[in-house]
C-alpha cells in the first residue's frame, strides 16, 4: 500500500469517529471560574492596598535607596575629583563642585523654609491623605451598593 493510499484510509477511519466528548463537570467548572472575581496581584494594587508589613517594608527600601544615593553623591564629591587624573579629573571636578553648591543651596533652604514648619507639613500632608481615602472609600462604597447607574 502507497503512503497516499494509506493517508485516505485514515482520513476515513478518523472522520468515521464520533467527536469527542468533554467531562459533564468541565462547563460548570469554566463558567464558575470565569464569574469568580480576579484580585490582581498584590503589587499591581495600589500602595494603600497593600499590607501593612509590605508599606513598611517599601517605606524602608525607599528610605535605604536615598540614603546610598545621598551616599554616593558624598563619595563622589569627597573621592572623586582625586579618583581621575588629566581632563576628566577636572570635569568630575566640576561636576562635584555644582553639586557641593546644590547641597549647600538646599540646605539653606530646608533649615530657612521647611525645618521650622515641618510639623504642620507633616500634618497637612496626613490630613490630606487621611481625606483622600476617606474620598476613595466613600466612592468605592457608592460604587459597589449600585447607587450609581452606568
Amino acid at each position: 500500500m502507497n503512503p497516499a493510499d494509506r493517508e485516505s484510509l485514515l482520513h476515513r477511519r478518523l472522520a468515521r469517529l464520533p467527536p469527542p466528548r468533554a467531562p459533564e463537570t468541565l462547563l460548570p467548572r469554566v463558567l464558575a471560574a470565569v464569574r469568580r472575581p480576579r484580585r490582581p496581584a498584590w503589587y499591581a494594587l495600589p500602595w494603600t492596598c497593600w499590607s501593612r508589613p509590605r508599606q513598611v517594608v517599601s517605606v524602608l527600601a525607599a528610605i535605604a535607596l536615598v540614603r546610598l544615593a545621598w551616599t554616593a553623591l558624598d563619595w563622589a564629591v569627597g573621592a572623586g575629583a582625586a579618583v581621575l587624573p588629566g581632563a576628566a579629573g577636572t570635569g568630575v571636578a566640576a561636576v562635584a563642585e555644582d553639586a557641593v553648591e546644590l547641597e549647600r543651596a538646599v540646605r539653606v533652604l530646608w533649615r530657612l523654609f521647611l525645618e521650622p514648619n515641618v510639623r504642620y507639613l507633616v500634618a497637612a500632608i496626613g490630613a490630606a491623605g487621611v481625606t483622600g481615602a476617606l474620598f476613595c472609600t466613600a466612592l468605592a462604597r457608592v460604587l459597589r451598593e449600585g447607587s450609581v447607574t452606568r
